[in-house]
């Protein structure tokens, strides 16, 4: 596809079209970037368009909106996302990073349709996102009266369950199906609930949500950031973590066939406080703009262990992954990340000899699995013994 069309394609969609990055040694304090996407709720023509959206009051108009247009319009968003390839193949390969061993089943031909019927339902739901989000969510500002004929709630109550604790209450999310009218249908019901989210990336929609719920702006590297969870988990509050964004600064941990940048900081904070977590997600009605919200049961975490302290958080996290994976499945196609690559970046590593010398080249390999053993977590992994195991063998070639 020629740049004029990848242009269009951006405009129209506001989808980011950048591919994986892959590095070949990993450096654990640099690694990886945190890459630049066009976001849609960034973009300023949104920004104009819900604020001139409000100004007329033209809200009571897409509140009923006839689903038609919803369904054109995400047929059209899946058909000129499959005519880029490269962005089309960009999803495929993350519908089998998720699917990996359930594909393996099938032979090559029958992989590659399931792949790709996946990924064009996915540009369909990516359409209908934007359009109901910037057309029916925001008109709940407004119509606060909507909000039940809309969204219907299941498992409330496990949230009244959590809360009677009395050690605050973390709902744990994904950026799966609409997630923002999930967060906001809790505030609107009574909760008073608090969301962590990148302000910068929503501007168009920030509003919106601060209607409904509490905002802590995740500033990366912000030391205030951890201060305000703190505040609202040790004041009960209700917190939801949308838990499946990774940055370069988190450790390596499975996420289902690979190890991903992870945020250990929802086990962090939960063993800290002894917070429970339940899962939360939505459902999206398929013939109309209605969706359900529903609350799983809580997380069993391993709070009381032999474990070191960084190794707990580490293996409960991968339990908090296990959860997102579980969300993630009941509805593949409706998870933004499949085309919005950030969780799935690799490790990829290729060896090379660097001169004829053995003895140089097998310490850097040594160093490169010491660094990879203390950035990431494995269930049932001896580190502390490997570790050990590489320090004597970089001792003894040391010595030679």
């Amino acid at each position: 596809m020629n740049k004029e069309k990848k242009s269009l394609l951006e405009k129209i969609l506001h989808i980011n079209l950048f591919g994986r990055v892959q590095v070949e040694k990993i450096e654990f304090n640099s690694a990886g970037t945190q890459d630049s996407f066009v976001n849609p709720y960034a973009h300023p023509f949104n920004i104009g368009f819900v604020k001139l959206m409000n100004r007329k009051n033209w809200f009571k108009f897409t509140r009923k909106l006839p689903f038609i247009w919803v369904y054109l319009f995400s047929k059209f968003c899946r058909f000129i996302s499959g005519l880029d390839k490269k962005f089309k193949t960009q999803t495929m390969d993350n519908v089998e990073f998720v699917l990996k061993d359930r594909l393996q089943r099938y032979d090559h031909q029958t992989r590659e349709k399931i792949k790709e019927y996946i990924a064009l339902k996915h540009f369909e739901f990516m359409g209908r996102l934007w359009f109901e989000d910037l057309l029916v969510f925001c008109s709940f500002r407004r119509y606060p009266s909507d909000v039940p004929k809309y969204v219907k709630g299941f498992g409330l109550e496990k949230i009244d369950e959590a809360k009677r604790k009395g050690k605050g209450v973390i709902l744990l999310a994904a950026h799966h199906g609409h997630h923002m009218v999930c967060t906001s249908f809790l505030g609107y019901s009574g909760y008073k609930v608090t969301q962590l989210i990148d302000v910068k990336t929503v501007p168009a929609i920030i509003n919106d949500m601060k209607a409904a719920i509490d905002v802590i702006d995740a500033v990366e590297q912000d030391p205030s950031v951890g201060k305000s969870i703190n505040k609202v988990l040790e004041n009960n509050g209700i917190l939801i973590w949308l838990a499946d964004s990774g940055y370069k600064i988190f450790p390596y941990v499975k996420f289902f066939s690979e190890y991903c940048r992870t945020v250990p900081a929802v086990a962090a904070k939960a063993l800290k406080f002894g917070s429970p977590i339940l899962p939360i997600w939505v459902k999206v009605n398929r013939k109309k703009s209605r969706w359900t919200v529903h609350v799983g049961d809580e997380i069993e975490l391993v709070r009381d262990s032999s474990l070191p302290k960084r190794q707990l958080i580490l293996h409960n996290t991968r339990l908090v992954n296990k959860a997102l994976e579980k969300i993630i499945l009941k509805n593949l196609p409706s998870w933004s990340f499949l085309s919005v690559v950030d969780k799935t970046k690799r490790i990829s590593k290729e060896f090379k000899i660097k001169g004829l010398h053995v003895k140089p080249n097998l310490l850097e390999e040594l160093d490169f699995f010491e660094k990879f053993i203390k950035n990431s977590y494995e269930e049932n992994r001896p580190d502390e013994k490997i570790l050990g195991v590489i320090e004597e063998l970089k001792n003894k070639l040391d010595d030679l």
